[in-house]
């Protein structure tokens, strides 16, 4: 019974070593300063952008709006650029 009991508590981490060497270890996330840098190298996309704003997992419209009506909790974005510089919305 235990040598059933280590070779199933075994064959999860073989699985994932296995795994790992063969798709090559995970790539760290881009730190702050590296995605910041990314968005200022790239033009926006305003229709991408009205769709990640309007996207329920990223939760923009919850609380804001942009036509000017900020009949929501968080500000109105409507004249953000007009307010801020490209850098300051990165």
């Amino acid at each position: 019974m235990l040598s059933g009991m280590i070779r199933l508590t075994f064959l999860p981490a073989l699985l994932s070593f296995v795994l790992a060497s063969q798709l090559g270890a995970a790539e760290e996330p881009p730190t702050a300063q590296e995605y910041h840098n990314q968005a200022r190298r790239q033009e926006g996309d305003p229709t991408r952008g009205a769709k990640i704003f309007a996207d329920a997992r990223a939760l923009c419209a919850q609380c804001h709006t942009t036509d000017s009506s900020s009949s929501r909790a968080g500000p109105d974005l409507q004249a953000a650029r007009d307010k801020f510089s490209r850098d300051d919305l990165i």
